[in-house]
């Protein structure tokens, strides 16, 4: 790992000190030499944000790297309360917990804003965690795909036709719109393709 040590720095900062310990078999801990402590446990920050923990007596550190459900939310432009409702339905992977508070794996941005890009589309929750997990089983996540563009297509032809109606409107000399040829048209052919399906 390489940072600019202008704006960034590592610290080891002591959580507890365990019981006393054989020499490490694994030579000194991870990190610069002037962080290096006798405490036993500590915690590895990198820019102010915590990044792991060390086994000091072991020299085994466990890298934790990770962002809180708050940098998420900011990340992702995403509520916290919606990121808690996608743990719960399993769209997003529970993640490991430090303190009681969760820490997310840097791919968790990616997972949610393609979570709410499949939820604009028009997938259900159900539909995307197939879309999300079923990768493997091409038939099923392509269908649902095919499906999708189906109902998008309709309800974009749906949307350019009620947009001609609109801007025929906007212009119409009529004095009612009932007297109007092309807008009497219009609503014809409109209830007969409700009556179609």
């Amino acid at each position: 790992m390489s940072w600019d040590s202008s704006r960034c720095c590592w610290s080891l900062a002591a959580m507890r000190r365990p019981a006393r310990r054989p020499e490490s078999p694994f030579g000194r801990p991870n990190g610069p030499p002037s962080a290096r402590t006798r405490s036993g446990w500590a915690k590895v920050v990198l820019c102010g944000v915590m990044v792991g923990v060390c086994d000091l007596n072991y020299g085994l550190c466990q890298v934790i790297v990770g962002l809180s459900i708050g940098e998420l939310e900011a990340a992702t432009h995403t509520p916290a309360s919606t990121l808690r409702f996608y743990e719960r339905k399993g769209l997003l992977p529970a993640p490991p917990r430090l303190s009681d508070k969760r820490r997310y794996p840097p791919d968790a941005v990616d997972r949610v804003r393609m979570i709410r890009m499949w939820q604009n589309a028009g997938f259900s929750l159900g539909e995307i965690g197939q879309l999300l997990d079923d990768r493997e089983r091409l038939d099923t996540w392509q269908q649902l795909v095919r499906t999708k563009i189906s109902e998008l297509a309709t309800l974009q032809a749906e949307a350019e036709r009620s947009q001609r109606q609109l801007e025929h409107a906007l212009f119409c000399r009529s004095p009612d719109w009932t007297t109007c040829a092309w807008m009497r048209a219009a609503a014809t052919r409109e209830a007969a393709s409700r009556e179609s399906l």
